[in-house]
């Protein structure tokens, strides 16, 4: 019964991100610096396989997939290739800065001394943290905006590729704003990943974590051409990467620079919309258009031109229809005209005759 209790708690605790202090508190240690970010981060840089770190940490494939994201943005490690991930010299100084803190070797060694009692109150405060921190978000970690279209509307994204002066950037979010990509999959863009000659794209989509192929427009296809023409000769130099980084010889930037080349252009745009703070420790203003947006756009236009939910999906590379449709924004003009449709001027007449 011990040993299921220590394998549950420590699958949960690794699922909530329990804080430092909150550990601390209750078992009197000056300081745990392990959460589920370090633990991750120090199997990785034994090398160990993903499935071993899965079986660990008691992660869906998921959920690890999205860690490894939030790692990325820290610069503590960088994919190599499609489920392949290394720890950076970033992530490597991380640790040995840690190292020297007052710890436990990851939480496996603060579980196995506990007696019974113990891992009952500390299976408590885990699911008491996790609770507190997602009680608003309804276990999501994302904030609700009901109706409000995150797309960019003709008129913003006009008004935002204006801004942008930078051929290289101008490329990356035209992948993003005419293809539909996740900027993680658009930073990652490869020559051996196009085919120009019958206009397709090879994409490791992030979510599901399949290749998928993306058809190429005629004009977008020339677009690409030009921009090899211009930049070819450093792009073979960075390992074939299309948007490569200028700090680290053969990689490309990363989601988390591309994220804040982003920022600046929308800044300098003005388009500074705000629906928000988030419930984050460190709470931050969440901005109606961020890179997501260019997807929502493209979905929603794609929707509007097709009429063909099941078509909008193959193109979204999503699994289900339920994912698309929450990508298709209905502007409220739509929304006044669906409802005026319920109610015929008859009807409306005598509704305003009744006292």
């Amino acid at each position: 019964m011990v040993d299921f209790q220590r394998q549950r708690l420590l699958s949960d605790f690794v699922s909530s991100g329990s804080g430092d202090s909150e550990l601390s508190s209750l078992f009197g240690v000056h300081q745990v610096v392990y959460s589920q970010r370090v633990i991750v981060l120090e199997r990785l840089s034994r090398l160990e396989p993903l499935s071993e770190i899965r079986a660990f940490t008691g992660l869906s494939s998921q959920a690890l997939h999205q860690l490894l994201l939030r790692l990325a943005r820290k610069r503590w490690v960088e994919r190599q290739s499609f489920g392949v991930w290394e720890v950076t010299q970033e992530g490597l100084n991380h640790l040995t800065e840690i190292n020297g803190k007052p710890q436990f070797n990851g939480f496996e060694p603060l579980v196995e001394g506990l007696s019974e009692h113990k891992l009952e109150d500390l299976g408590r405060l885990v699911r008491e943290t996790y609770k507190r921190r997602h009680k608003s978000k309804g276990g999501s970690k994302h904030r609700k905006y009901g109706n409000m279209n995150k797309g960019f509307t003709e008129n913003e994204a006009e008004a935002f590729f204006s801004v942008v002066d930078n051929p290289r950037h101008r490329l990356l979010f035209e992948f993003q704003a005419f293809l539909g990509l996740r900027i993680g999959e658009a930073v990652r863009v490869k020559v051996e990943d196009l085919n120009l000659s019958e206009s397709w794209l090879r994409v490791a989509t992030e979510k599901s974590g399949k290749t998928d192929f993306v058809p190429l427009p005629p004009f977008f296809v020339e677009r690409v051409k030009a921009y090899l023409e211009c930049f070819g000769g450093s792009v073979a130099q960075h390992a074939g990467y299309l948007f490569y980084s200028t700090h680290r010889v053969g990689k490309p930037i990363s989601a988390f620079c591309a994220r804040n080349l982003f920022n600046r252009y929308r800044a300098r745009a003005g388009l500074v919309d705000t629906y928000g703070v988030s419930d984050d420790l460190k709470p931050r203003k969440l901005y109606r258009i961020s890179t997501h947006s260019f997807r929502h756009a493209f979905l929603t236009r794609a929707a509007r031109e097709l009429k063909d939910v099941s078509l909008v999906s193959k193109l979204a590379r999503h699994s289900n229809l339920s994912a698309t449709e929450a990508y298709i924004h209905r502007d409220f003009t739509e929304l006044r005209e669906a409802i005026n449709q319920l109610y015929p001027n008859f009807l409306m007449t005598k509704a305003r005759g009744l006292k």
